[in-house]
């Protein structure tokens, strides 16, 4: 998993880089202490998530969800702020979850796991029906005769 973590604060980077590096498995971390250094990571590109001060900027950053998007439609992005009133602007704006700062670190590892236990389970349910339906075209004459007639 590649992250982008994006907050102002250097402690709090290095704070949620220990508790991932130590929990789940990574590939790459990439801190972000601005928008304009986390929009050039955007463009970077590869990334699954970006964990996203909401008051990285305080005006910008319901703005800057849409051009994340955007850039890369794929990368899930959590809010995290010191300010649990923050969700209804940060689900507005269009992140896929929200967690406090005050919260118990579980919490914000277990919306890292539930998005993307949702994806793998999707992935994997998808590469066991190409499998099935593999084995099943090939075990059946009829349709291995209809596709290399096509084929001709």
């Amino acid at each position: 998993m590649k992250i982008i973590l994006a907050d102002d604060l250097s402690e709090v980077r290095s704070g949620l880089r220990i508790l991932l590096e130590h929990e789940i498995t990574i590939d790459k971390v990439d801190e972000a202490a601005d928008l304009e250094s986390l929009i050039a990571k955007v463009k970077e590109g590869g990334h699954d998530l970006i964990l996203l001060d909401w008051e990285l900027d305080k005006e910008n950053v319901p703005g800057i969800i849409p051009v994340i998007k955007m850039l890369s439609p794929n990368t899930g992005i959590i809010a995290l702020s010191s300010h649990p009133e923050a969700l209804k602007s940060a689900m507005k704006a269009g992140v896929d979850a929200f967690v406090s700062k005050g919260e118990h670190p579980e919490k914000l590892l277990k919306a890292i796991n539930n998005m993307f236990k949702t994806t793998d389970e999707i992935a994997t349910a998808v590469n066991r029906s190409l499998s099935t339906t593999c084995i099943t075209l090939s075990l059946n004459p009829f349709v291995d005769f209809f596709f290399v007639a096509m084929e001709s």
